[in-house]
């Protein structure tokens, strides 16, 4: 059984930084760069071709049209399989404690505005592809452009991103040359956003300086926990919790710093006693919070490195910790990664919602409502 109120403390914990990490990554992507899509370059959705012809008909396969450049399915197949590579990592994380038959994309994910994990995504790769299209326009007009430098970057970039894809995904509509089109744009928007920071005179190292060492410092251990509840949220009788508390603390006399603890816990005692790690942060006040008048959060905090804890008790549970790093940086700087980030994308969307008005844009409804995401490109 999961402690659920610890379970959905940590996916908050984690879910901090889930977008973050992986936005990162994907810039990562584009900066160093499936090659089975031929040696050309396309300039997908270049004025005229995908979605007003040449003979003024409209091209019925057209998604999302952004001033001179218009998307069919198969150009956003990257917004696409990124969205799905997310929302599959939230099922997972999410139906570790709801339960396998939870499912992100038919679940509503947003209160406030009712949507679910689907519409969200579909939401996400509309966006994302607009604000692209309108920066792209935007660079052009500054007369940024790619050079063979910047070809070959882009092409890098391709090839890294499709080592990790299957044959049917690397084969798939849209993961061939409208795939590469989009790494080459990317290369553009990217040096059109350093224009931007620039005429801003962004400062990261000020904007860094403006996260707490002190408040974000973190604090990472591991633990035995027994529950006081079973699977159906029953609580077990008193005799025979009173004989696991027992287990747990003589568990607990055993520990010392150097003890392997996973490997600690006898195989009769193994669907009883649960070994896993935790983090807390500084600034956290009420994570396990006071329980019968011991605050556990400060208890632990004060612990040193390789220092075994007392069995503490909370609602759900009994437990007792080991401190591995009272003074980690980890999540200290994953702040400051945020902090950047967020400044940046502050300048970034400016510049967007000032170009918005000089383009027009269109969506069509009919083509976009009947595609679904989860299992189009990312599960193949």
């Amino acid at each position: 059984m999961e402690n659920k109120k610890s379970a959905r403390k940590s996916v908050i914990n984690r879910k901090k930084t889930t977008k973050l990490l992986l936005s990162t990554m994907l810039l990562a992507l584009v900066a160093a760069g499936c090659s089975k899509a031929g040696e050309k370059t396309t300039e997908v959705g270049k004025e005229n071709s995908s979605d007003v012809l040449n003979n003024g008909e409209t091209d019925e396969e057209c998604i999302l049209t952004v001033g001179a450049y218009a998307y069919r399915l198969e150009d956003m197949m990257y917004y696409v399989y990124t969205e799905e590579e997310i929302g599959w990592m939230y099922n997972d994380m999410y139906s570790s404690f709801y339960g396998e038959e939870y499912s992100y994309w038919e679940e509503i994910e947003d209160e406030e505005v009712g949507l679910t994990g689907q519409e969200l995504a579909k939401e996400a790769v509309i966006l994302d592809a607009k604000k692209d299209l309108v920066w792209y326009q935007e660079a052009l007009k500054r007369g940024i452009t790619l050079d063979e430098e910047d070809k070959a970057a882009a092409k890098e970039a391709y090839n890294s991103f499709c080592e990790d894809l299957s044959d049917t995904q690397k084969n798939a509509s849209g993961m061939g040359e409208e795939l590469l089109a989009y790494f080459e744009k990317q290369q553009v928007i990217e040096e059109y956003k350093e224009s931007l920071l620039k005429e801003a005179e962004f400062d990261e190292e000020a904007t860094s300086n403006e996260v707490s060492a002190k408040e974000n410092r973190e604090y990472v251990f591991e633990y035995f926990e027994i529950y006081k509840e079973d699977d159906n949220e029953k609580p077990y009788p008193k005799e025979e919790m009173e004989k696991r508390v027992n287990m747990l603390k003589n568990l607990a006399k055993k520990l010392d710093k150097d003890s392997d603890m996973e490997s600690m816990i006898p195989k009769e005692y193994k669907d009883l006693i649960l070994y896993s790690d935790d983090a807390l942060v500084e600034s956290d006040e009420d994570y396990y919070g006071t329980y019968k008048k011991v605050n556990i959060d400060k208890a632990l905090k004060k612990l040193k490195n390789g220092e075994v804890s007392q069995v503490f008790e909370t609602e759900y549970s009994y437990f007792v910790a080991r401190m591995k790093d009272n003074n980690s940086t980890e999540y200290y700087e994953e702040m400051v990664m945020e902090a950047v980030e967020n400044a940046k994308n502050e300048i970034y969307d400016t510049a967007y919602e000032n170009a918005l008005e000089g383009y027009a844009i269109k969506l069509n409804e009919e083509n976009w409502m009947d595609i679904t995401l989860g299992n189009l490109i990312y599960g193949l």
